[in-house]
């Protein structure tokens, strides 16, 4: 759990900053909503998915299927996102 912590600790304002920057100032309220109900939703529903699979298919099934998901995740982002400019914030 620990882990976790730290990971998702220094994950989500990186995330939340990304979001913020790829949009206009009067929708940055809106963007950091919008960040942290996926992530609320995707930990909520990933957790119940995840529980299902290990009752059906084992444990090994659903750590491969997470290893897969984050290096397919990794190749997306190396292909589309990597090459973003951050721009200068304005304040």
């Amino acid at each position: 759990m620990v882990v976790l912590g730290m990971c998702i600790g220094s994950f989500n304002p990186e995330m939340n900053v990304f979001c913020i920057l790829r949009c206009s100032v009067a929708r940055r309220g809106t963007a950091t909503a919008a960040f942290n109900g996926s992530s609320d939703l995707g930990l909520a529903a990933g957790s119940a998915v995840a529980g299902l699979c290990v009752e059906q298919l084992g444990y090994t099934f659903v750590f491969l299927a997470g290893s897969v998901g984050a290096i397919l995740t990794l190749i997306v982002y190396s292909f589309t996102l990597s090459n973003f400019k951050k721009k200068a914030l304005p304040f």
